[in-house]
């Protein structure tokens, strides 16, 4: 069953030129796609940190 679920995962994936016909058919450079998606990373990141971060703060406030 994991197996199907795996393969139909897979069979959902975009390859690299479906990718790029894509971004092209919207209008939008490779390059344009590959920055705004680091920035969305990054973005994700920072709010992981902080969380964790708060989530400290409030365990630390708690044992004391």
């Amino acid at each position: 069953m994991a197996d199907m679920t795996l393969q139909s995962d897979r069979d959902k994936q975009l390859t690299r030129d479906e990718l790029e016909s894509l971004l092209e058919k919207l209008g939008v450079s490779v390059e344009t796609a590959k920055d705004e998606y680091r920035s969305r990373v990054e973005s994700f990141n920072k709010l992981t940190l902080w969380q964790d971060q708060h989530n400290n703060q409030i365990a630390q406030l708690s044992v004391s």
